[in-house]
């Protein structure tokens, strides 16, 4: 049912929240499977917590230069983000997250 659906939504958006504030105390391996968590989540809670993305999407961005895996996730979160999310939406992102890409585009040899 809708209610089903959208409480659904709901408790998983906080669980997602829980973990970015966790975030910040994690390292290597941990930080890097919730980074993945997130950057994973259905595009319906995506829409929701867009702002709160930035962080988890620079992390993600620093640490895949010494982690390609966590680059790979994080380049095909935006390129699916982009496609599917409203324009001003995702706008709200590029000032923020670009810089971190530089480094990849300058970069040879990444795929």
């Amino acid at each position: 049912s809708r209610v089903e659906v959208e409480t659904s939504k709901h408790l998983i958006t906080s669980y997602v929240l829980e973990v970015l504030k966790r975030c910040k105390q994690y390292k290597d391996n941990l930080l890097s499977c919730c980074l993945t968590l997130i950057l994973k989540i259905p595009m319906c809670i995506v829409e929701r917590i867009i702002p709160e993305l930035v962080s988890p999407l620079q992390i993600s961005l620093q640490m895949g230069l010494s982690f390609l895996p966590i680059a790979r996730i994080c380049i095909s979160a935006l390129k699916l983000w982009t496609q599917y999310l409203k324009k001003e939406n995702i706008q709200s992102l590029f000032p923020k997250v670009l810089p971190f890409l530089l480094p990849y585009l300058r970069s040879k040899g990444f795929v």
